[in-house]
C-alpha cells in the first residue's frame, strides 16, 4: 500500500508504477478494486519475471520466521500490510526501477517475506 499512498510522487518524477504479480487477471483486478491500485497490475503466471530477476523462493523461516513477524505486526498496525500470495506462498518479492532505454537503477531481491524496499529507495532511484 506504501506504493499506492506514495503514487503521486512517482509522477511529479515523471516515472510510472508497475506492479507483476503471480496468479490470474481476474485476481489481479480484484485486488486492484479492493485496494484502489491506481497504477497497472500485471501477472505472470509462470514466474518468468521472478527468474529473470533471479528473485528466489524462500524457505519457511523466510516467510513464517521470527524475522518476518516484528516487521509484519508493524505493517499491520500502520495499515500497509502485506497478504499472503495466493498461488505460491514461498515465492519471495523484489522491486526494480528501470530507466527509459532499459538501464537498471535499482534492485532489490528480498531475503525474506517482510523485506520490502523502502519507498524512499525506490524515489530516490527515479530523480
Amino acid at each position: 500500500m506504501q506504493l499506492r499512498d506514495r503514487y503521486g510522487e512517482f509522477q511529479k518524477n515523471d516515472a510510472e508504477v508497475v506492479a507483476i504479480g503471480m496468479g490470474w487477471p481476474q485476481m489481479a483486478a480484484a485486488f486492484k478494486e479492493a485496494f484502489h491500485i491506481p497504477f497497472a497490475l500485471l501477472v505472470d503466471r509462470k514466474k518468468e519475471s521472478y527468474i529473470a530477476l533471479s528473485i528466489r523462493r524462500g524457505s519457511a523461516m523466510d516467510v513464517l520466521g521470527p524475522k518476518v513477524w516484528l516487521p509484519w505486526m508493524k505493517s499491520m498496525i500502520r495499515g500497509t500490510g502485506q497478504t499472503l500470495s495466493k498461488v505460491d506462498q514461498f515465492q519471495l518479492g523484489g522491486s526494480l526501477v528501470v530507466a527509459p532505454g532499459g538501464t537498471v537503477l535499482f534492485h532489490h531481491s528480498a531475503r525474506t517475506a517482510a523485506d520490502i524496499a523502502p519507498v524512499e529507495d525506490l524515489l530516490e532511484a527515479v530523480k
